[in-house]
């Protein structure tokens, strides 16, 4: 089972289908779902980016995401990312002064 569709079950038990504010919901948090965020979640799913393969059931006005399909898609994005390396160094210095000498005591 994905690590993904448990944290989704964890959050909506009894539901198999999910809203778009509810897929905000998974996607951003509890209470960063605003109207904004929905809206393009809503927009991400009519332009298939969202779910790569997801369409709308014909003579439907709503969306309703299955959470398995939304499990997968979280899952493939995942693998997509690319894994963490070595921490890189940079080139400046620690501080913010050029001259690390001795500063002047009051």
């Amino acid at each position: 089972m994905s690590h993904h569709l448990l944290i989704i079950r964890d959050i909506f038990p009894s539901q198999i289908y999910l809203s778009p504010k509810e897929v905000a919901r998974v996607l951003y948090g509890p209470g960063r779902d605003t109207k904004k965020r929905t809206e393009d979640v809503r927009k991400k799913l009519d332009d298939g980016s969202l779910i790569p393969g997801l369409r709308k059931p014909s003579g439907q006005k709503r969306w309703q995401v299955s959470i398995v399909d939304l499990a997968r898609a979280l899952d493939a994005e995942l693998a997509r990312q690319p894994q963490w390396g070595p921490p890189v160094v940079s080139a400046r210095g620690r501080g913010r002064f050029k001259n690390p000498g001795p500063r002047l005591v009051r």
